[in-house]
């Protein structure tokens, strides 16, 4: 979880299947980060079991990610 935990930290948003809100916990005081094994894209990439047991993997953003990442 430390990559998706990196990834929401520099920007990564979610949308909580259970109401649809966006997630957002950007920290403006990171100025740039490494993504060591992110989550990937969601929706159809992920695997069976990821979709089961992490739900919140599906709708994964990296759109609106701002801060510098390698």
């Amino acid at each position: 979880m430390g990559g998706h935990t990196a990834g929401m930290l520099l920007g990564v948003r979610l949308t909580d299947p259970e109401d649809g809100t966006v997630v957002d916990m950007a920290e403006p005081r990171i100025t740039a980060g490494v993504l060591l094994t992110p989550p990937g894209n969601g929706g159809a990439d992920l695997s069976a079991f990821a979709a089961e047991n992490y739900p919140f993997f599906r709708h994964v953003s990296f759109a609106e990610m701002k801060t510098q990442a390698s």
